[in-house]
């Protein structure tokens, strides 16, 4: 019998990150340690200590690559998740971030390998609530294969985030305020919220955000079928 299959490429995986914190300022910028890859998929946490200050937000990079912002959440505070699809890669690629007017704000970007080339954004969900334990609220995914990207932001500084296995910590930037990234990847569909405890009682906002994996071998075929004289 004709028989066919999806043939998956690696799953998304996190390859580099590196953030930085801003003080009264228009401007943050940060480059990676390693070499970006082209056709990799670049994200970005930006957090503002205030709802309002800094607004609009740009953001560029050395290599010119296109920008798309996936989740724009105020609540007390500002998060914003923006991403670049297929870059076109570099040495020294540096990504910044301006602010329309002087604000408290930081940033950490990472690069990702084995997200799809165009069309990864899924869905995204936000949240605010108060105790020592942070959630964003869930995202259903149809299919598996996908990043989920947590982002989380209290006031004060000195706390401690434990994210909820299998998250991982991404970084954590700490100023006036401190601001969580972590991410996993789902293998399967299902519900999934960005989780994880915090070192005491806080005023937490968070947001997740899945991003679609990349597939390889083409336009997608049947797994397998019967074919009739």
């Amino acid at each position: 019998l004709p028989q066919g299959r999806l043939s998956a490429a690696s799953p998304p995986a996190r390859v580099q990150a590196k953030g930085t914190v801003g003080s009264y300022t228009s401007s943050l910028s940060v480059t990676f340690t390693n070499p970006t890859t082209s056709g990799n998929q670049l994200v970005v946490a930006l957090v503002d200590y205030y709802a309002n200050d800094g607004v609009p937000f740009a953001i560029s990079d050395s290599r010119g690559n296109l920008w798309k912002t996936a989740v724009d959440y105020v609540d007390g505070g500002h998060i914003i998740v923006l991403y670049a699809e297929n870059i076109a890669g570099s040495s020294n690629e540096t990504v910044t971030v301006t602010a329309s007017s002087p604000t408290y704000f930081s940033m950490t970007a990472v690069e990702y390998t084995g997200l799809a080339s165009g069309n990864s954004l899924d869905v995204v969900a936000r949240n605010r609530a108060t105790g020592a334990n942070y959630t964003s609220t869930p995202v259903t995914l149809a299919t598996g294969n996908e990043l989920l990207f947590g982002v989380h932001h209290v006031y004060g500084s000195g706390i401690t985030f434990t994210p909820t296995s299998p998250w991982s910590k991404v970084s954590t930037q700490s100023n006036y305020d401190e601001m969580q990234v972590q991410d996993r990847i789902a293998v399967s569909a299902g519900t999934y919220a960005s989780t994880g405890t915090e070192s005491s009682s806080n005023d937490t906002a968070s947001v997740v955000v899945a991003f679609r994996g990349g597939w390889t071998g083409g336009a997608p075929v049947i797994p397998s079928f019967t074919a009739s004289p």
